[in-house]
């Protein structure tokens, strides 16, 4: 196998992703299988048999990927005994509370208390973000991220807006253009990325993550997701001070190509035009 292990979770239907998002926050650490069926592959997602270890994709029922798992302990125990350890990392609260659940998602087996199964405890590596268009629902989020980003990241650039005018742009402007992403983890919003398209240009207009969740690849799946939608060039400002953006933006292929002394910005501070070009050869979003 040319690739990692790969595996899905039960939902209800294809939008439910609710075990997913509970490894993600870290409410679920262990998992549970009938015996008879933990060798065996489930088409593309689902290659079973894991072993201690083993490093697993965790796809969702839509075939995104989420998250990396490693897995820590495999081991077997019948539904008659359930150890501590296996309910309490299932999230339930009881041993009871785990048969009642396995009882309606494996309603297909005739379980008894003999009922072998095979248990896999794992550890959460990664995680990956979710990206869409945002929604009105998600202005509140949005503002959240963005509010948070510029004053932590950059201070020396004050906000000559109130929080307030800032959250109703977002709202009233930002949004209803339908050309907002927003990456999800779980079920936060971390990060966000407006862009436009005119004639001639692509431009990124804003991309801001979460403070704590910078460097962690989630501004770069925004970025390139941004340029599927855009046709080179593509153009994009940013503070002359911001080192980390500049840094981010140079690695990825773009290039300085005017200078400003911020006379031509709210906030009055020198900006940098950087500029994506059709001939930047491979472009680089890791």
């Amino acid at each position: 196998m040319d690739r990692l292990k790969r595996t899905q979770f039960w939902g209800m239907d294809e939008n439910d992703d609710r075990l997913i998002v509970e490894i993600i926050e870290g409410q679920k650490t262990a998992t549970a299988c009938p015996a008879d069926e933990y060798d065996l592959p489930d088409g593309e997602y689902e290659d079973g048999g894991f072993e201690v270890g083993d490093i697993v994709e965790v796809y969702d029922l839509k075939k995104r990927r989420r998250c990396l798992i490693k897995i820590t302990e495999v081991y077997s125990t019948t539904f008659g005994n359930i150890p501590e350890k296996l309910w309490k990392g299932e999230g339930n609260i009881s041993a009871e509370e785990f048969q009642a659940d396995h009882r309606f998602c494996w309603s297909e087996y005739k379980i008894n208390d003999d009922f072998e199964m095979m248990i896999n405890h794992f550890e959460l590596l990664k995680t990956f973000p979710l990206l869409r268009i945002a929604t009105a629902q998600d202005a509140g989020s949005i503002g959240d991220v963005y509010l948070s980003s510029r004053k932590a990241l950059m201070p020396f650039a004050p906000l000559v807006h109130s929080d307030e005018e800032v959250r109703n742009w977002i709202k009233h402007t930002l949004i209803p253009s339908e050309k907002v992403l927003v990456a999800e983890i779980g079920k936060a919003i971390v990060g966000m990325c407006a862009f436009s398209q005119t004639e001639t240009v692509g431009w990124i207009d804003h991309l801001y993550l979460k403070p704590e969740r910078v460097h962690n690849g989630i501004g770069s799946a925004l970025l390139a997701e941004a340029l599927k939608h855009l046709t080179l060039p593509v153009r994009l400002y940013t503070f002359q001070e911001n080192e980390l953006a500049r840094r981010f933006y140079e690695q990825r292929g773009f290039v300085a190509i005017a200078w400003g002394d911020g006379s031509e910005n709210e906030e009055g501070v020198p900006d940098v035009l950087y500029e994506l070009k059709p001939d930047s050869g491979k472009i680089h979003f890791t």
